[in-house]
């Protein structure tokens, strides 16, 4: 060993610069295998957020759209929006109490446009006369449809009671009620039954 203080550092220096120098493919080597891990990794991102947008990219068109989306990846409801743009996937399914409140309003409005029509004179613009069913059967017949049909019973009872309302504001007399007439038909009846008639 030499009498220089600094003798063994220079030697510890070429040592670790000798061994560095033999470590540098290995360094080179982990590099790039990170390198490759980093891609891979972006690689898997994308699928997953795809996947969770619900794009097939088995498709030729998810395959398209995976090759040429840029946007971010971590955000689910951009990919969808992205991929509803081009036409790949559907619009969010409506929850069950949405399809019900669209049927009712679907309803609500059908209703509105007879009464309409109705109190318009009917679909052909003349007043209803007396031929057809009497209006309390028709309205009966609709009651009994729409509750057939799901429609809310409450719905159904105001529809009913609208068709005859407006069977007599057309000018169907049998949409009213004749009160003496029905009083004297059951004074008539109850004297048949009490054997007073």
């Amino acid at each position: 060993m030499s009498d220089d203080p600094n003798h063994d550092f220079d030697d510890d220096d070429d040592d670790d610069t000798t061994s560095t120098q033999k470590d540098i493919p290995g360094l080179r080597k982990a590099a790039k295998d990170g390198k490759a891990a980093l891609a891979e990794n972006e690689l898997l991102k994308r699928q997953l957020a795809f996947s969770k947008a619900g794009i097939d990219t088995d498709t030729p068109l998810g395959k398209m759209f995976a090759r040429s989306y840029d946007g971010p990846t971590d955000d689910v409801e951009a990919v969808k929006a992205a991929a509803l743009e081009i036409g790949i996937g559907s619009a969010p399914k409506k929850s069950q109490a949405e399809i019900e409140a669209d049927q009712t309003k679907a309803a609500e409005e059908q209703r509105l446009a007879d009464a309409q029509s109705n109190l318009s004179g009917g679909p052909n613009g003349k007043p209803a006369g007396e031929e057809g069913p009497s209006p309390a059967d028709a309205a009966l017949l609709h009651f009994q449809k729409q509750l057939t049909d799901g429609v809310d019973p409450n719905s159904a009872r105001r529809d009913a009671v609208a068709m005859l309302i407006s069977a007599g504001l057309n000018g169907d007399k049998r949409a009213f009620v004749n009160a003496e007439q029905h009083l004297a038909a059951g004074r008539a009846e109850d004297q048949l039954v009490s054997g007073r008639g």
